[in-house]
């Protein structure tokens, strides 16, 4: 016999909870991130900027949020990307990036890194 006991159930909304109703309330699915960084949702294209808040690399998968006003969001590692919508498919580039990132790429290790230390002889 199941027991039911009187009064309310229900428990009060987290601070974490309140921020995040958006996304408990959208509509999600995945997509993936093609080799020019662009992204296809519902005959729509949109290209994601060149600095995002976390590295997104070609063929990655995304999280896409409807939300309930119909804005459109992509997420990855818990993080929003920033995009921009194309009026049309992308024509094919001849040279593509191989990473999207928050740091430069042409890093240089300065002169007394530990790493340059490897390589060099002993006398």
């Amino acid at each position: 016999m199941i027991s039911t006991k009187d009064g309310d159930v229900h428990r009060m909304l987290s601070t974490n909870d309140k921020k995040s109703l958006n996304r408990i309330f959208s509509v999600q699915s995945t997509r993936v991130v093609q080799n020019d960084f662009t992204i296809q949702f519902k005959n729509h294209w949109y290209q994601l900027a060149e600095i995002q808040p976390t590295t997104v690399r070609a063929k990655e998968k995304v999280f896409v949020e409807e939300w309930l006003d119909r804005a459109i969001h992509f997420s990855l590692r818990e993080k929003y990307l920033k995009y921009t919508v194309l009026p049309e498919k992308p024509k094919r580039a001849k040279t593509n990036p191989a990473i999207i990132t928050t740091h430069k790429l042409n890093w240089k290790p300065p002169k007394d890194h530990p790493w340059r230390n490897l390589y060099k002889p002993k006398s």
